[in-house]
């Protein structure tokens, strides 16, 4: 949250939907790349179905992950920042 924080500041109002558009569009594809390395697309997809069809129970089913279903964040905030800054 600080890090998008700080990328709002820099950018201005008018870049940061369009940095938070690339940013989940980018995170949606290093979890993809993430998952495929770790031999985990399977489950991922799986897991990602039914955060979809029950999200009264998203709470519990994101506390119940592992520590290899999870990864950083920053560089697909990194990422969608940069092409809103050159797109922009």
């Amino acid at each position: 949250m600080k890090l998008m924080a700080s990328v709002g500041a820099i950018l201005g109002i008018r870049l940061i939907v369009m940095a938070f558009l690339f940013t989940a569009i980018a995170g949606g594809v290093l979890a993809v790349a993430v998952a495929l390395h770790r031999r985990r697309l399977t489950v991922t997809l799986a897991r990602t179905g039914r955060l979809i069809a029950a999200p009264g129970e998203a709470p519990t089913e994101l506390r119940a992950a592992t520590p290899v279903s999870r990864f950083a964040y920053g560089p697909a905030i990194a990422i969608g920042s940069v092409i809103a800054a050159l797109v922009g």
